[in-house]
């Protein structure tokens, strides 16, 4: 795999082609097209006890960004990144969020793809971003897994990626300070599915 650097970029911004040859490393002469990077974020939501009471809060898993992120430090988003090669979106998903917080995927319900952004002028780096939801059944399982911010790089994540988790009440969601418009895509989620979520 070839590794993007500023010289790379410089270059896929100059060429209409959206291809380069490499000019040095173990694939130098080869020619890469380049095209839209595939992003996931995960809206990570459970309730705090018995989900059939209608009574209950829902709480959505978000992690505040760390000095290790190229943008957005000190924001708070849900899990995200991008698909890896040889992996589907849905395992992609359920590994950045092990990455990130540290919660088993076994312990993660089934993902739920409920839409894509694709708009070019919504994210200068124009990422394309699969959105999908995971319940977690019960979130008491997973408030006791002990969270380190220098974790993340032992599990296959950045460095100093992740700041603080915090399990914050659907009702507060609008009280953060969020990376990448992720309260709106919290928000379109319950909009959207809400009564699916009850049943």
């Amino acid at each position: 795999m070839i590794k993007q650097n500023k010289n790379y970029s410089i270059m896929i911004k100059q060429n209409k082609n959206y291809s380069i040859t490499v000019p040095d490393g173990p694939h130098k002469g080869e020619t890469v097209w380049i095209s839209r990077s595939i992003a996931l974020a995960g809206v990570v939501y459970g309730f705090d006890n018995d989900h059939k009471r209608s009574d209950e809060k829902i709480y959505i898993l978000a992690e505040k960004r760390g000095p290790g992120c190229p943008d957005n430090v000190g924001k708070w988003c849900v899990p995200c990144g991008y698909l890896d090669y040889d992996e589907t979106a849905e395992e992609g998903i359920k590994r950045e969020i092990f990455e990130e917080t540290g919660i088993d995927p076994k312990l993660l319900g089934n993902t739920y793809n409920f839409g894509v952004a694709s708009d070019p002028k919504d994210d200068p780096r124009q990422n394309v971003t699969l959105r999908f939801a995971v319940r977690i059944e019960n979130v008491d399982d997973v408030r006791t897994i002990k969270f380190s911010k220098n974790d993340s790089a032992k599990r296959g994540g950045e460095k100093n990626e992740v700041d603080e988790l915090r399990w914050i009440p659907l009702d507060e969601v609008g009280n953060y300070d969020w990376a990448f418009g992720h309260d709106e895509l919290i928000g379109s989620y319950f909009r959207i599915s809400f009564h699916y979520i009850k049943q």
